[in-house]
């Protein structure tokens, strides 16, 4: 219990440090902001990462805790670790404070393929470069994986195809349409 708490103790300096925020005022969010599905353990740690992303005030991490917990909830994953692979959405254009943007992205995964979320975020993070020169935003990249995993393709199959096939196709979107085998019409 003491090294639990030291541990707590640590990560709300660290964020204290971070935003400017007094230590008691951040140990009091993390206290506001556990539930039955949000440990303190996990309050601090997704306020850690947000401070680490830029957020500064107590509304922002507030929020950004409260958006990690519900859809670490809704998938069953940490809301630590979904905090920690979202880093990787600043790299295509969606920093902390606009990760409503992702919602309904992040429940498409979650209903249409059998990626996690977590992975799938890592998986933007990878190919953001490449994105970038097709102009595709994450839905896309959700859209594919959806289609390529209704083709018979398993999650780590189809996010692999799918890699292949932006290399390949250098930008094209027609050829990286016909590297995996799908129609505009199936999209």
């Amino acid at each position: 219990f003491v090294r639990a708490q030291e541990g707590y103790y640590v990560t709300a300096a660290k964020s204290s440090q971070i935003t400017g925020m007094q230590r008691d005022e951040v140990v009091g969010l993390a206290v506001e902001l556990t539930n039955i599905s949000n440990s303190i353990g996990d309050a601090y740690g997704v306020m850690e990462v947000g401070a680490r992303q830029g957020l500064r005030s107590r509304d922002d991490l507030a929020a950004y805790v409260q958006v990690w917990d519900s859809i670490g909830t809704a998938s069953g994953e940490s809301a630590i670790e979904l905090a920690q692979a979202a880093v990787s959405l600043r790299s295509v254009g969606i920093d902390a404070t606009n990760l409503a943007d992702s919602y309904d992205t992040l429940g498409f995964v979650m209903s249409h393929t059998t990626s996690s979320v977590s992975e799938f975020l890592r998986l933007t993070g990878y190919m953001a470069k490449d994105m970038d020169a097709y102009g595709m935003e994450i839905s896309d990249v959700a859209v594919l994986l959806a289609s390529l995993e209704e083709k018979g393709l398993g999650a780590a199959d189809a996010k692999r195809a799918l890699r292949s096939a932006m290399s390949s196709a250098k930008g094209d979107t027609r050829a990286l349409y016909r590297e995996l085998g799908i129609t505009a019409d199936q999209l």
